[in-house]
């Protein structure tokens, strides 16, 4: 870079400064070449006291002075800078910039500037002309101002700007301002799009009101007058008919601005578009006002609630939770699982939603309370971070008790079957088999009779006897039993003589006994009437007495007894008979199992008595059992409760 020495000019010339072309006059300052060189007082009272950097070049654009600025500018404070080019000193360059001031000044005369940008950072570049007596331009003042951290502002102002007319544009947000002096309305670009008016218009006053609805004019007056009067702000939500005759809704807001003196004279405030809030607002009001009515009239209970470990809150729950736990769903409502159901109750159903909210998976329960069944679906639901849980439960206890009775029904078909094959058994086998004894001996009899041999005729004679007193024995127990299952036999308890009433039943089976010399005692420790019906007691005992002459030998022994207990009388019938392992006594009195043995001498049964009596004795509200063991004969007792118990068709 090439440094030229300054020439020896004369530099005595009055300095004209002419400013920009938006300057209204031309300024001329008139120094004498002493004052402006050499008077050290007058340059450093000036030009050194200001920190922008400034220079006088010659028309060579060598520079002839500088100020302090301007040699720090220079970033070497050392060395001098006169005699160096301008544009070497301040741009670093070797030629002046294509965008140089100095050239422009040079032709138009007047003061030019360009901004600049280099190395980083932004240079606002002044030239003012200096002009000798005869008015031809000998110099310059050059001025370099560092303006980075105002560029740097202004783009970021510039960025800020577009970020909120963006942010405004999104949110249909926009501001205005009211000179209330002279009644004209000011609106920003998004207010104005608000309206479907074109950007930049602004209203007067009674135009700008005159957008509202009709019926929010008067509002909207009122408040700017407020405001203009008493300095109240204002935020109002109001309807308004566009310029396109569209009606939506806006807020708008206002403040009262104040001059120096403290008087309004301006209203300025924000507009924004809330239509699509209005919507949403209005939807989710309908949506609360049908989830109420669902609350309200919904048959089944649903409940929304909020979980935590320990605790489940009620949220929401339907109103007909007053027919489970007494309480409606609008008063659970802020209520803990504690405060509405039993401990042990409500800790279940803890620990159950926090298993179901923390785990994330619906969950189908069962439950029971105050003696009524119910099933619950619960799922899992989020919202603003909180564990939510939702859920309903039905009543379903009839169900429940349906089931139940289908069970039971299925088991009275399951006996009904069983009693069904019990019956056809008897008729087809056992109560055939003595028939045909009857009619075979019979025919042997007649065969007898006329060969006149007595002695068989009296032992076939005994037979059919047998055999007929087996039938109708037989036939009686069918009979009685049938009835029973057909609930045709009317339960009549009475006073009855228990000591007469065994007596009468003994005297009944004494030819059986006899015929295989078995004795019969009886043992009755009981001295007052007992309440049951007679004839029900009669047929046990004499099915018991019997079964009990059936499986003892000849020779044996039978013994009727009869105690008084504390609560109820016990009957028992035991013999020295052939006993029963534990196998068989499980069979007994029941219509599934099919078991009957023959007697000691081949008598045959059909287990149907034993079935009867269980049947007669629980009429009673009392019980049968049995003790046995092979070899040790058995002991059937039953229990008759002294409570007296009404007439009743069973």
């Amino acid at each position: 870079m090439n440094n030229k020495a300054p020439k020896n000019r004369d530099l005595s010339v009055t300095i004209e400064s002419t400013p920009s072309s938006s300057s209204v006059s031309d300024q001329v300052i008139a120094c004498s070449p002493s004052n402006f060189l050499d008077e050290n007082n007058l340059w450093d009272s000036t030009f050194n006291a200001v920190e922008d950097a400034i220079c006088i070049i010659d028309n060579d654009q060598l520079i002839v002075r500088c100020n302090k600025a301007m040699q720090k500018f220079s970033e070497n404070e050392n060395e001098s800078i006169i005699g160096k080019f301008c544009y070497e000193v301040v741009h670093g360059t070797e030629h002046p910039l294509l965008e140089c001031p100095i050239r422009k000044m040079q032709q138009t005369h007047k003061r030019e500037s360009a901004e600049v940008q280099e190395s980083g950072q932004w240079l606002d570049v002044t030239v003012d002309p200096l002009f000798s007596p005869e008015k031809q331009i000998s110099g310059a003042v050059h001025i370099v101002r560092n303006i980075t951290g105002r560029k740097l502002t202004e783009e970021a102002l510039k960025a800020n700007y577009s970020l909120l007319r963006t942010a405004g544009s999104t949110a249909k947000f926009g501001g205005w301002k009211l000179n209330l002096s002279k009644k004209k309305v000011t609106w920003s670009d998004e207010v104005a799009t608000i309206h479907e008016m074109p950007a930049g218009y602004s209203p007067s006053l009674e135009e700008g009101i005159n957008y509202y609805a009709p019926e929010w004019r008067d509002t909207i007056t009122n408040a700017i007058k407020s405001c203009a009067d008493l300095g109240t702000a204002f935020d109002e939500e109001l309807e308004l008919v566009t310029a396109k005759g569209n009606r939506i809704w806006v807020r708008a807001t206002g403040e009262a601005v104040r001059d120096k003196i403290g008087n309004i004279d301006k209203i300025q405030g924000s507009f924004q578009d809330i239509s699509q809030q209005r919507e949403m607002l209005d939807r989710m009001s309908k949506n609360e006002e049908l989830l109420s009515l669902f609350m309200k009239h919904s048959p089944i209970y649903s409940f929304i609630k909020e979980v935590t470990p320990t605790k489940s809150l009620v949220l929401r729950a339907s109103e007909n939770y007053t027919d489970m736990i007494g309480i409606s769903g609008s008063d659970m409502v802020g209520k803990t699982m504690e405060e509405l159901f039993p401990a042990e109750f409500a800790a279940k159903i803890n620990a159950d939603d926090w298993a179901i909210a923390s785990g994330g998976n619906p969950m189908t329960l069962e439950e029971e309370l105050n003696g009524r069944y119910y099933v619950t679906i619960k799922f899992p639901i989020t919202q603003e971070g909180k564990n939510l849980l939702a859920g309903y439960t039905i009543d379903i206890t009839n169900q429940k008790l349906a089931e139940q009775e289908l069970k039971e029904s299925e088991t009275r078909l399951r006996e009904l079957n069983g009693t069904k094959d019990k019956f056809f058994s008897i008729i087809a086998h056992d109560l055939k088999s003595p028939f045909n004894s009857i009619i075979g001996f019979s025919n042997l009899l007649v065969r007898q009779i006329e060969e006149k041999d007595y002695a068989a005729i009296e032992r076939y004679a005994g037979i059919i006897q047998n055999s007929s007193l087996q039938a109708m024995d037989l036939l009686t127990n069918l009979l009685e039993w049938s009835r029973s299952q057909t609930g045709r036999i009317v339960f009549t308890p009475e006073n009855i003589d228990l000591t007469a009433l065994i007596r009468q039943s003994i005297e009944f089976v004494y030819s059986s006994s006899q015929q295989k010399s078995i004795t019969i005692c009886s043992e009755i420790l009981v001295n007052r009437p007992v309440w049951a019906d007679k004839a029900m007691i009669n047929t046990i005992l004499r099915n018991l007495i019997s079964n009990a002459i059936k499986f003892t030998k000849a020779g044996g022994e039978i013994v009727v007894s009869a105690r008084q207990m504390s609560n109820e009388v016990v009957l028992s019938v035991s013999d020295n008979g052939v006993g029963m392992d534990k196998e068989s006594i499980s069979k007994l009195f029941r219509i599934d199992q099919n078991h009957s043995t023959l007697g000691t001498e081949n008598e045959k049964g059909t287990g149907l008595g034993l079935l009867l009596c269980k049947e007669f004795v629980e009429k009673h509200g009392g019980r049968i059992w049995v003790g046995s063991a092979p070899g040790n004969g058995s002991k059937f007792s039953i229990s008759i409760p002294e409570t007296k118990i009404p007439n009743t068709l069973l």
